[in-house]
């Protein structure tokens, strides 16, 4: 990973470690799903896109089935007018399926993720401000539903879980501060407002409208900085969530 911020020298870098490392622990739970969209990031236009997939063959009283999902993400990263401000946008198509029996599938877009990120002029603090917009299909039938079902096992640890959901809304500040040139300290909080949707409203399987929780955050940790030519290390890091 290259870092950028406006510091340079080892005290610097373990600063903007720690900062980092805060701030991509509050994405990852903040409701973004995609953490690398809450990184600061540095100063160009950055676009990155790629595929992943992953199959799973699971084994029942009903006989043998194959779950599948394949992803294609995109992410761009710009600098806005201000030093410091950059906007990160994230979206997906994916397309799911459940064979086996009668084969069924599930394909289309996922919500779109607006974040704005702005790294203070000190380098020591980062606020971010996002909205998750309802892009994503939420009116299955009842054919989707059960791919839906499959896909959102998290012992699968598929990618996208949920195409689509209501209106988010969420915020975060990080705060990062140096211990000695190698140790840095940091801390984070954060919370989503979710919106409320309709899932799968005219099938029989569905739920109709559904109304998620908030989501409350915070986490901290020590970080330590250790350079081997162009590697960085960074230390873990701990959460605590609360739904709402």
């Amino acid at each position: 990973m290259v870092l950028a911020g406006r510091k340079n020298g080892s005290r610097g870098r373990a600063l903007f470690a720690a900062l980092i490392g805060v701030v991509l622990l509050a994405g990852s739970v903040g409701g973004f799903g995609e953490a690398a969209a809450a990184s600061p990031g540095g100063n160009a236009l950055s676009i990155q896109a790629g595929v992943a997939g992953r199959t799973w063959t699971i084994e029942s009283d009903e006989g043998e089935f194959d779950v599948k999902q394949t992803s294609f993400p995109l992410l761009i990263r710009t600098p806005l007018v201000s030093e410091g401000l950059r906007l990160s946008i994230f979206t997906a198509a994916v397309s799911s399926d459940v064979e086996g029996g009668a084969d069924r599938s599930l394909g289309g877009a996922v919500d779109t993720r607006l974040r704005l990120n702005y790294l203070m002029p000190n380098d020591r603090v980062v606020l971010s401000g996002g909205v998750s917009l309802p892009t994503g299909q939420t009116d299955l039938d009842s054919s989707e539903v059960i791919v839906s079902r499959a896909v959102s096992n998290q012992i699968l640890g598929f990618r996208t879980n949920r195409y689509g959901e209501g209106l988010d809304l969420s915020g975060n500040i990080a705060v990062a501060w140096p211990l000695n040139n190698q140790w840095s300290a940091g801390g984070g909080a954060g919370a989503t407002l979710k919106g409320t949707f309709d899932y799968a409203p005219e099938a029989l399987n569905g739920l109709g409208e559904v109304a998620p929780g908030n989501e409350f955050h915070i986490s901290g940790g020590l970080s330590y900085l250790a350079e081997a030519g162009d590697r960085v290390q960074y230390g873990r890091y701990v959460s605590i969530v609360r739904d709402g």
